[in-house]
C-alpha cells in the first residue's frame, strides 16, 4: 500500500471514502442540519472537506482508494476568498443559515485548542468500513507521523469518538484538551509532537 497525492481527479473517490467512514459520526451528524436531506447534506460536507484538503495540497489517499486523510499546515495554508466561497456553500447546502452562528461560535471554539504557530491539522481521516481493522487506519497514521517527523511539525487533531482517543494514544498522541458540548458530544483534542 502506498499513499498518494489527493487531487481534482480523485474527488469523488475521497468524498466516497469518507462519507462512508463518517456516517456515525458525532461531530459530523451535528454539523448537518436536522432534516430529510441528510444524505445531500453529508456529501456538501464531505465536499467541502475535500476540496479544502485539495486547495490546501493536504488531500491523500491510500493507492487502494481504501483510506484518505485531509492534513495541510492552516498556518502556512491560510484561508482566503476561495474558502470564504467554500464556506457560504457549506452553510447554504449543508449547515443551515439559521445554525451559522452556532456553527461559527463552535469552529472558533475548536479552533481555540490549537497553536497559532505552524503546525500540522489532521482534518479527517478514514476508512472505508469494508477497509476497518485490516491495517489501512494505522498505516496512514504512520504516514502522518512521518510527515510530522520530516517537517518537525507537530499533528493536532480533534476527536468525538472513545475509541479513536485510544486508538490515537496507542499511537503516541496525547489529550491537551477537552470540551463537553452535550452529554452525548464530548470533544477531545489531540497533538502528535514528533521528537
Amino acid at each position: 500500500m502506498k499513499i498518494i497525492a489527493g487531487s481534482d481527479a480523485l474527488k469523488s473517490k475521497a468524498v466516497e471514502i469518507l462519507t462512508d467512514s463518517f456516517q456515525k459520526n458525532p461531530a459530523v451528524n451535528d454539523t448537518l442540519f436536522p432534516d430529510a436531506q441528510r444524505e445531500r447534506r453529508m456529501n456538501a460536507l464531505m465536499i467541502y472537506l475535500v476540496e479544502t484538503g485539495i486547495a490546501k495540497d493536504g488531500l491523500h489517499l491510500t493507492d487502494d482508494y481504501s483510506g484518505a486523510f485531509i492534513m495541510y499546515d492552516p498556518v502556512l495554508r491560510p484561508s482566503g476568498i476561495a474558502d470564504t466561497w467554500r464556506q457560504l456553500k457549506l452553510v447554504n447546502r449543508c449547515i443551515g443559515w439559521s445554525r451559522l452562528s452556532y456553527a461559527s461560535a463552535k469552529d472558533k471554539k475548536m479552533r481555540s485548542f490549537r497553536p497559532e504557530h505552524s503546525h500540522l491539522y489532521l482534518s479527517m481521516i478514514g476508512t472505508m468500513c469494508s477497509a476497518q481493522g485490516k491495517g489501512t487506519g494505522k498505516f496512514m497514521l504512520e504516514h502522518i507521523k512521518q510527515l510530522a517527523r520530516t517537517s518537525a511539525r507537530s499533528v493536532y487533531l480533534e476527536t468525538s469518538v472513545d475509541k479513536n482517543v485510544e486508538w490515537y494514544m496507542r499511537n503516541g498522541f496525547a489529550i491537551h484538551g477537552e470540551w463537553k458540548i452535550r452529554d452525548d458530544y464530548h470533544v477531545r483534542f489531540m497533538n502528535y509532537k514528533p521528537e
